[in-house]
């Protein structure tokens, strides 16, 4: 709890002076840039959030080799 409440502090402060620089120091073209560069990070998060879901329960099987199938038999045969 004694570190929470510091840190609580200057998340706070943090908070409060880029609300400031947003609402009073920043051009009106700087301002649209941030707007701009939000969205664009909206839009690649939702995205990729998108190929995530659709990936998600997806199995990919590799194509066995028969190099592979006569490792695998040997394993077996050996009780491995």
């Amino acid at each position: 709890m004694k570190r929470a409440v510091p840190m609580i502090v200057i998340m706070g402060s943090l908070v409060g002076a880029g609300y400031v620089l947003y609402r009073y120091m920043l051009s009106d073209e700087a301002k649209s840039a941030v707007k701009t560069a939000a969205q664009s990070m909206k839009q690649a998060y939702e995205s990729v959030s998108d190929l995530m879901a659709q990936a998600y329960g997806h199995v990919v099987e590799e194509e066995v080799t028969d190099h592979q199938r006569e490792i695998r038999s040997k394993w077996d045969a050996l009780g491995i």
